[in-house]
Order: structure tokens, then sequence, then C-alpha cells
């Protein structure tokens, strides 16, 4: 019993978040607070559009290289919070 829940506080519930729901959580804050730090307006075109092509890229590509690999490389890490924050600042970009 104690094993088990060792096991759930460890992962979580759900089991381990994948790096794309990561990467789309960046996106989401980073994104609203740009837009109430400028005074842009946040549409749901512009919030939710932008998750879904950042969740499949991301997912894609981790379910690809976590084939090969048991551990996530330290590339697939970093990147996956640079295509949350890149997106995130041109989105703001573009809708100014």
């Amino acid at each position: 019993m104690s094993t088990d829940a060792t096991t759930k506080t460890k992962q979580g519930v759900l089991g381990p978040t994948s790096h794309a729901f990561m990467s789309v959580l960046v996106y989401g804050m980073l994104f609203v607070a740009l837009m109430v730090a400028t005074g842009g307006s946040i549409t749901l075109d512009n919030l939710l559009l932008p998750i879904v092509g950042i969740y499949a890229v991301v997912g894609i590509t981790e379910y690809v290289t976590m084939k090969r690999v048991d551990k996530a490389p330290q590339w697939l890490i970093i990147g996956s919070f640079g295509v949350g924050i890149t997106m995130a600042v041109l989105m703001m970009a573009i809708t100014l």
C-alpha cells in the first residue's frame, strides 16, 4: 500500500507530465502576461490555436524521440520550452 502511494506522489495522480503539456503551460502563462503588460486583447483564437500546434509538434517529437531512448534528451527539454516562449512572443507581436 505504501509503495503505491509513494509512486503516485512521485509521478502525480495522472502519471508523469509530458514536455508538450509543459510547453503549452509556458505558452499560456507567458502569452497572457505579455498581453496584459502591453494592453492587448486576449481572444480564444490567439490563445487556443497555437496551443494545438505547440502540443502537436512537441508531442510528436517527444513520441519519436522517446521510442529510441529511455530518458528525454536535453535538447528536447530546452527545445520544448523554447517553442512555447517563441510562440508567445510571436503571437504577442502579431496581435498588437
